[in-house]
Order: structure tokens, then sequence, then C-alpha cells
């Protein structure tokens, strides 16, 4: 038994699919240094399926490699293209040369998968125009949370005149948190309307701190730190509504962050940027959009949302949503299929 690492649900529920015995020995850790990756050597050569986890981009060649001569299925998840993440989410490296030869390092490693896994089917478009790569190839899967910590809440809070929100997860350009504390900034006339907590810390802290202080925002508490799940639940279901993300990125039209599936577990409403990626929670009466995540356009949007909340008008389905499309059995279900049209 090759050893691996489940705190990832996608590598965990390959792991315990009906495929997993004899085929699914090999996960590879998280990590995948080359000096792991060396551990693995003669174990994974008697492997017929080895699924690299994100990152994967360079572990794809060096599987390769040590594979040769070898009959297997490479499946690798991509999640989130490193181009993506490094110059255009997060803005870290502005270097022409060093982001081609990435974006070629990462098209060839796609090309040498057999299977690749990737959370939203606008996600799965953008990589296949962007990567030329056969739609066939690229199969779509939900990103997967602990459901044992995100459980659906039995009763909602009453509702007493003040609209309580919170966002959590890393603060960095996808998330568009500029426009969230602009939009904030224009609702100072109604503070005993709204209170906002934040949780999280990142790269783009500082700058949304003094924001805030030079905005003189009285309703925006920090929580300047990651909590646990466990602690991160038990304050989200203190909340009436969940923001999501409001970045005016590509990608942040391509993906529906693990937030948003941790509210939509718990039956929290939610608030983010309208993107085809929610084409599933169209028919929530619990999902709140935005299209063009301007200040004034959420601004305008929480004082309707506050309305409906005030005229008791809201009612709550997001679990029975999230059960259909993003649950942990809905992971496996899609997990074996793939499996299947692999062996066929």
């Amino acid at each position: 038994m090759v050893e691996y690492n489940t705190s990832s649900l996608r590598n965990k529920k390959i792991y315990d699919s009906e495929y997993s015995f004899p085929l699914i020995r090999a996960i590879l850790q998280e990590s995948l240094s080359t000096l792991l990756l060396f551990k693995y050597l003669f174990k994974l050569r008697n492997e017929k399926i080895i699924l690299v986890p994100y990152p994967s981009i360079f572990s794809i060649y060096f599987v390769k490699l040590m594979m040769l001569g070898k009959q297997y299925k490479l499946i690798a998840d991509v999640f989130i293209s490193l181009v993506d993440t490094v110059f255009d989410d997060r803005n870290l490296v502005d270097a022409s040369v060093i982001k081609r030869l990435i974006f070629t390092l990462e098209k060839q490693s796609f090309r040498l998968s057999d299977a690749l896994l990737i959370d939203t089917e606008s996600h799965k478009q953008s990589i296949c125009h962007i990567y030329n790569i056969n739609k066939y190839k690229v199969h779509t899967i939900p990103v997967g949370i602990d459901e044992n910590t995100w459980l659906p809440i039995k009763e909602r809070i009453q509702f007493k005149g003040k609209l309580n929100v919170i966002y959590w997860g890393t603060y960095i350009p996808l998330h568009g948190l500029k426009n969230l504390v602009g939009a904030i900034s224009l609702l100072k006339d109604k503070l005993n309307q709204f209170e906002f907590t934040f949780v999280g810390n990142g790269q783009c802290y500082e700058e949304i701190e003094s924001m805030i202080k030079r905005n003189d925002i009285e309703n925006i508490r920090l929580v300047n730190k990651i909590l646990t799940p466990e602690e991160l639940y038990k304050l989200a279901i203190q909340n009436d509504l969940v923001l999501g993300i409001f970045g005016t990125s590509t990608k942040a039209s391509n993906v529906v962050p693990y937030k948003v599936n941790q509210a939509l577990a718990a039956n929290l409403p939610v608030f983010t940027k309208y993107s085809p990626s929610y084409s599933e929670l169209m028919h929530s009466n619990s999902m709140y959009y935005v299209n063009d995540c301007t200040p004034e356009e959420i601004a305008s949007k929480l004082i309707d949302i506050y309305q409906q909340f005030k005229m008791g008008i809201h009612k709550t389905d997001n679990r029975a949503i999230y059960e259909t499309y993003y649950s942990n059995a809905t992971i496996e279900t899609k997990l074996n299929d793939i499996l299947t049209t692999l062996f066929d």
C-alpha cells in the first residue's frame, strides 16, 4: 500500500472509489517534491493509475520519466493554473519571459496526461481554449469540502434588524476586497443596518486595513488570522449572509470558491460575483449576485438584500442544491465515471 495524503478530498474519493482495488494505489502527496517521488519510484512502476494532485506541473514530467516502458493512466488535478495564480490572480510576478516559460511547461504537462480534473465547466472551457486541449480529456468535479464540519444549520437565527455579513479567505486580488470595502464605505449612513466580519490574512491585508481606516469605516471587524475549520464554522453560522468573491479577473468568472461550497453545505445565503460557473445555482432563492462588481453595484445589492431580510421574505434552500451538485457523494460518482471512461 503506497502512502498518500487524504487532505485533498479529490484524492481520498479517488482512492476510495470502486476502482481503487487493485488499480489505484499511487496517490502522490500534495507537496510532490522530487525527493518524495524518488521514495515512490519502485512502488509506482507497478501501478495502473497514478493521480498527481495539484500542483501537478513539474511532477507530471518526473512521473513520465520514471514510468518509461510501463502501461498506465496518468490523471492530473489541474485545479488552478500556475499562470493564473502567479501572473493573473495574485500579480506576484511581472515577467513575460517567465510567464511564457510556465505557460509552455503547463501546456505540455497537460498534453502528457491521460485525464485532467478541473472544478467547473467554464474553467474547463477556458483551459481547453487557452492550452488547446481536447475537451474530452478534461473532466469537471467540485472542489470538495469537509462535510463533517460544514453541517447544515438546523434553524436560522431570527433577523433582528441588523444584517450580519461575513467574509473569509485569503486577501488576494481575486477576491476583489477593494471593491467590497469601497461598497461598504458607501453605506456608512446605514451603520445600524449592517455588521461585517472579515476573517483571514494574506497579500493585500495591510492595504485593505489601511483602506478601512482611511474611509473611517466602523462596522467592519477584522479577524487577522486563519481560523480552524471548526472555529470558522461556528463563526459563520452566526451570520445572515456569506460574501463570495468580487474580483474582475477571468479566473473570478471560472471558479466556485471553497467558501461558497462551505456556505452552501451549511445552508447559508451567499452574495457573490455572478459567473457562468453558478449555472446550477440560478434557481436558488438564497444566492445573490452582482455582475460588474463596482462599489456602487455591490452597495445597491446589499441594500436590496437587507430589505428582503427585513420583510421576512428570505428562505434558504442552498443545502439541497449543494447535495445535488457539489457534495462528496457527487464527487465520488463523477470520479467513478471518469475511471470507467479511462478503461473502456
